[in-house]
């Protein structure tokens, strides 16, 4: 039999098959030898057992511990197969690890195993906590890197130089390194942007967000050609925006928002076409133009609040017809919302609160379909409005329309259904009863109903449809008398912030459920003790319960019930005994206020406990001790307020090295302290002696609340009564540039110390009503802040020191009822005081006449303050009083910080303390809490 031999083509067939499966097997059995290998498991390994696993991050509410799938045994035993890990399919090396949000808790030393992993590419590790550890310098060893993310984790300190050794890099992001306050925690300092701009050609993706730069923008970075990504928010970079950025084509995405900018914005960056974001939020321009804009057709996200844009909405931003989100907040924009706004259909976001919009809401603005923010508050908008203008808008969830002049009227028909809102604010929009609408809002998380007109009882139905989702809530300045059906506030199980202030409420006390954080029931009804189920409260950070009719003993629990405690505010109601011994170790108090009270005994020394204490406010109470020399120990505290007690005693510190390191407000007034009036008293108060202060501020606390979408900040400003000028003053707010001292209406004898003229941050020094004797000494000269002094009704003598006519800030100044003799110092400030200031002073006389001409003769009395001046009264009515304080506008607590350096946020604080009389109505602004 003769066999076929096979064909060439044949034969060439199989060979080549059997040649293809030979070369598979070989590869395959290749790269499972050299997978992973183990020098480079060890060193993974290692380098995770360094830290330790926090499954709540501070940094991450998405964090998940990736390296508990990594293990040593069976088939988990492959290091590439492990979460995050990603190996070369050639050479099994480890080149990129991705443990970004991995719940690591640690820092990274400079011999970790990390950087045995020399042939890494991509390296990310943001969103962990490295507990303000530095960035190790020995990350230049892992010279193959072309991505590092180190993003959000906790880093602080200075950013190494080596970082610009990693010259492959086409993706660096060190953003968003912030503590709990927001406070920056990386800086450049070793090198500049110029230094990148050299060194990092070839990046791509640039994030350098919350990095203190300090410094300005070089014309350099614009070499970096290849940029698609440049982040420099909160840089506090400064001077101009430099034209040459107008050359990054390539750019995306450039925010350089948050940071001090001056000056114009360059019309070069309408050459970035390719912008989708643009953020310049929160800068110091000086009214920008921004008539450009109209060239980036291709933006999304524009930001541009807080910029000081005036005028009208730029028209040229119609022509964007791809903008998803508009923020605009915060400038000074007048005229109507634009009819044109509602053809930009892909709007999801538009924030114009903060401006000068009056005007109608359009309501045209219905039609922007996509629409899911929409923030108008703080405008002049005017008008009445159906509330079911906003039926259309399906995806609608945040709606912000409070402090305009609107009338919204919310009934709403049948067969209208309104999306479902999350965050609805519909304070100052005259609303005279709760809307019944939101009986369906089941989904809501922040309601806002404040300063309206709404009477009667708030709703039973409200903790029906709120238990599973409110958290904070707004009802205050309304005339809400109670519950309905006495439902209970604990109904709101994820409640976190209540506001009730200056309603009607009556009766007992309400308890919420234990999850608040903030609560403010002041300026109501309310009776009888407080209840100890408040105590259950073990998350509050702010309570106010002030003005009211609350009676009863302090409550035990009130000084160690929540380790989170900031803010205690009981003042003016009824609470009598003593104030218990209950103040913890480690107290996170900042403010008490008990004023207005009936409190006896002495003051607890468990008060030392709050170490971060700042306002101490005893006034007009019956508490009866020495003066509290041991509160020195409190590092932080600025305010001591302990008038119209029955403190008593002497004024000599025990202690020659004792000092407070931050008062800078003390009224010991109307009380019963005697003796001499030491030095050794005026050397305690370290602070008023020089000042560290940056810049002006109020005292307050603030609370950030992070809820779904966006955080929320509550600011709880602190507020006092203290006399100056010789008016008894409510302080609405107190700023941190005022230093003030009150020994007035005691029996303190003895000269006027010499050490006082050390005290050069003095605003307003009151030593009247007492039995003080010798001469007015020279060195109050040196006080050349002082703006207001009294020093009435003493046994002072001999002449009126010439040199006090330097003091050009001095305001007001009362020397009545002495024994001064000689003549009255004239120019400058002194030509503005009156004969009241000088009466009762047989021996003065105008150096100009030779006798004494008018300081004998009585003009008319402003009116005497009595003892336990309330909250009500504590201003004169006198308009030409008014006049001749708001004359004096050039003094520290009326308009200067500082000496020279001038704030325009001291003017609108000047106008809210001395530009409002006081009347006796008893319903008034929220106290305390501010938005």
């Amino acid at each position: 039999m003769i066999m076929a031999s096979p064909s060439h083509g044949t034969l060439s067939s199989v060979c080549l098959t059997l040649l293809t499966m030979l070369f598979l097997l070989v590869r395959t059995s290749t790269s499972v030898q050299t997978l992973c290998h183990g020098a480079e498991r060890s060193a993974l390994l290692l380098f995770v057992q360094s830290f330790s696993i926090r499954t709540i991050s501070p940094t991450s509410s998405y964090a998940y511990p990736k390296t508990e799938s990594w293990k040593l045994s069976g088939e988990s035993s492959d290091c590439c197969l492990w979460d995050g890990v990603e190996c070369d399919e050639d050479t099994g090396y480890v080149t990129g690890l991705d443990l970004g949000s991995s719940s690591l808790h640690g820092s990274i030393s400079s011999t970790s195993s990390l950087f045995q992993l020399v042939h890494l590419r991509r390296l990310s590790l943001g969103g962990n906590d490295f507990n303000y550890s530095r960035v190790p310098s020995k990350l230049a060893l892992l010279s193959s890197l072309t991505h590092l993310n180190l993003s959000n984790s906790l880093f602080s300190g200075e950013i190494p130089i080596e970082i610009t050794e990693l010259s492959h890099l086409t993706s660096l992001d060190l953003g968003r390194n912030v503590d709990s306050s927001a406070r920056n925690l990386l800086e450049l300092r070793s090198f500049d942007l110029r230094r990148l701009a050299r060194d990092l050609t070839g990046i791509e993706h640039l994030d350098l967000s919350s990095v203190n730069i300090s410094s300005t923008v070089p014309a350099a970075l614009a070499n970096l050609s290849s940029l698609t990504f440049l982040n420099l928010e909160d840089c506090n970079l400064q001077g101009l925006i430099p034209s040459s950025l107008g050359d990054l084509t390539r750019l995306g995405y450039l925010n350089l928002g948050h940071n001090n900018f001056s000056g114009q914005v360059p019309s070069s960056l309408a050459n970035l076409t390719q912008l989708e974001l643009l953020s310049l939020s929160h800068n110091s321009f000086i009214s920008p133009s921004l008539s450009w804009l109209g060239k980036l057709n291709k933006i999304r996200v524009l930001h541009l609040s807080g910029i000081d844009l005036a005028g009208e909405i730029p028209l040229s931003l119609r022509n964007m017809t791809q903008l998803s989100q508009l923020r605009l907040s915060k400038n000074r924009l007048t005229g109507k919302i634009p009819l044109w706004i509602s053809n930009l259909t892909q709007l999801t976001l538009v924030h114009l609160r903060h401006n000068e919009l009056h005007g109608p809401i359009p309501e045209s603005m219905s039609k922007l379909v996509n629409l899911e923010e929409l923030k108008l508050e703080y405008n002049q908008l005017s008008g009445t409005i159906e509330f079911s203008m906003f039926a259309s808008l399906k995806h609608l969830t945040m709606l912000q329309i409070r402090r305009n002049n609107l009338t919204v009227l919310t009934t709403i028909s049948d067969n209208t259904t309104l999306p479902k809102f999350k965050y609805l604010a519909l304070g100052d929009c005259n609303l005279s009863e709760f809307p019944e609408f939101l009986r369906s809002q089941d989904e809501l998380i922040y309601l806002h109903l404040g300063r309206n007109k709404i009477q009667g009882q708030i709703p039973k139905w409200l903790g029906d449809i709120g238990h599973k989702t409110l958290s904070i809530l707004i009802l205050r300045n309304n005339f809400f008398t109670g519950f309905e059906q006495s439902w209970e506030l604990s109904l709101l199980t994820k409640l976190q912030w209540l506001e009730l202030d200056s309603n009607k409420l009556e009766g007992q006390l309400p308890i919420p459920s234990p999850s608040l954080v903030g609560y403010s029931i002041s300026n109501n009804f309310l009776t009888g003790e407080i209840l100890p189920s408040l105590c259950n409260l073990r998350s509050l950070g702010f309570l106010d319960l002030s003005y009211n009719k609350l009676s009863g003993k302090f409550p035990n629990c009130l000084g160690d019930f929540s380790d989170s405690l900031l803010v205690l505010n009981l003042s003016n109601n009824f609470f009598s005994g003593r104030v218990p011994q209950v103040f913890r170790d480690e107290s996170s108090l900042r403010m008490i206020d008990l004023s207005h009270n009936q409190l006896e005994g002495q003051l607890p020394r468990s008060l030392t406990n709050c170490r971060k204490m700042e306002i101490l406010d005893l006034s007009y109470n019956r508490i009866s001790d020495k003066f509290p020399f041991w509160l020195a120990n409190l590092p932080k505290l600025q305010v001591l307020i302990l008038r119209s007690n029955q403190f008593s005693g002497s004024t000599t510190s025990p202690d020659t090295m004792l000092e407070f390191h931050k008062l800078q407000i003390i009224d010991l007034s109307y009380n019963n302290f005697t003796g001499i009036l030491a030095s050794e008293f005026f050397q305690t108060l370290r602070s008023m002696r020089f000042s560290d202060l940056k810049e002006f501020a109020y005292m307050q606390t603030i609370h950030t609340f992070q809820l779904p979408i966006y955080s929320r900040d509550f600011t709880y400003r602190y507020e006092i009564n203290l006399a100056n000028k010789g008016v008894y003053m409510k302080y609405w707010q107190i700023p941190n540039v005022i230093a003030a001292i009150d020994l007035s209406s005691n029996t303190l004898q003895g000269d006027i110390p010499q050490s006082i003229g050390t005290l050069e941050m003095v605003n307003a020094l009151n030593l009247s009503n007492n039995h003080l004797s010798g001469g007015i000494p020279s060195v109050l000269g040196k006080l050349a802040n002082l703006e207001s002094l009294d020093l009435s009704q003493n046994m002072l003598s001999g002449e009126i020191p010439q040199n006090l006519t330097q003091l050009t800030f001095l305001a007001y100044f009362n020397v009545s009822h002495n024994q001064l003799v000689g003549p009255i110092p004239q120019g400058k400030q002194f030509n503005t005081f009156d004969n009241s200031s000088y009466e009762g002073n047989s021996g003065l006389y105008m150096e100009h006449s030779p006798k004494k001409p008018e300081c004998s003769e009585a003009p008319p009395q402003r009116p005497n303050l009595p003892k336990h001046q309330g909250f009500y009264n504590i201003l004169t009515k006198d308009n030409e009083w008014i006049a001749v304080v708001i004359g004096y506008g050039s003094g520290l607590v009326v308009g200067v910080v500082a000496g020279s350096r001038v704030s325009s946020r001291i003017a609108e604080w000047f106008v809210k303390t001395f530009g409002r009389r006081q009347g006796n109505q008893r319903r008034g602004g929220v106290r305390g809490v501010r938005h």
